[in-house]
Parts: C-alpha cells; structure tokens; sequence
C-alpha cells in the first residue's frame, strides 16, 4: 500500500510540474479578464527557447510557464504577472504570434519600473484570431516562485 501511495505522489507531482511548460501544453485562456496562479519552482528549465528574438540576452535554461490566447476582434490587451513569493524574483514576460515551432516576438517586458523588478506588463494591439502566446518567467535561472498572471 505504500509503494502504491509513493508512486501515486510522484505521478501526480510529475503532471503538474510537466503542466503548461510547453509552448505547445500552453495553457489556453478563452474570456478576458483572467488571473491565474502559476509556480515556476516547479517547472523544469527550457533550453530551446531563443530568447534574443525578443532583445532579452540568452540566460541559459530557465524555468517557464506558457500561455495562449486567441483575440475574438482587434483592440488592445494588457497583461501582467507579478511575483508573489518571498522574497519575491525578477518577472519576464514575452508575448508572441505564430505557432509554437516558429514563434515570433511580439513584445516582452522586463519590470514596470526600476523599482518594481517583480511586476513585468506587456500592453499588446491585438488583431482578431491571431493566437498570443505569453511566457513568464524569472530573469536568470535561479529566479523562480510563485506568480500571479492576469490579462485583460
């Protein structure tokens, strides 16, 4: 009974930390306004994402959370993440356009403000059914924990 248990635990802890890590796994959000909790603590580091396409120079693998969203008609969408850990790290957020095997930088943010290191934000003019996939995560690999990530 306790082998079962264990192995229970550990297939368990594998689905979520193997949740939305992927372009591809993304998760999608179909109505605005949303916020959503995220970890990074418990995402495996991303080696194959190109991180100069957005002017942000290569850290090496981070650890990452994707998400998407198809705009219903053309406007304008702000979305945010902010760390809530303590202490909490250094958000990054990057938007892009394209599928998942040629992504295309949209935007990216690194901080609100000088003072504000834990709150990135991206205001995009979207067009109508063009799909924005969204990244978060920390500066370097050592910066990761929980988030909030809302977008309107």
């Amino acid at each position: 009974m306790l082998r079962f248990l264990c192995f229970a635990m550990m297939a368990s802890t594998a689905h979520v930390a193997a949740q939305n890590t992927e372009c591809a796994m993304a998760t999608t959000i179909t109505s605005l306004p949303a916020t959503l909790d995220g970890d990074l603590a418990i995402a495996p580091p991303i080696t194959h994402l190109r991180t100069d396409s957005c002017a942000i120079a290569s850290t090496g693998p981070v650890p990452g959370n994707w998400y998407t969203f198809t705009a219903e008609s053309d406007g304008c969408l702000t979305a945010t993440v902010e760390s809530t850990s303590q202490p909490f790290f250094d958000t990054i957020l990057t938007a892009y356009v394209d599928g998942c095997d040629a992504l295309s930088c949209a935007a990216m943010n690194d901080d609100i403000s000088i003072f504000r290191v834990d709150v990135s934000q991206l205001n995009i003019n979207v067009e109508a059914q063009t799909t924005y996939h969204f990244f978060v995560r920390g500066l370097f690999p050592q910066e990761f924990g929980s988030f909030t990530f809302n977008i309107t």
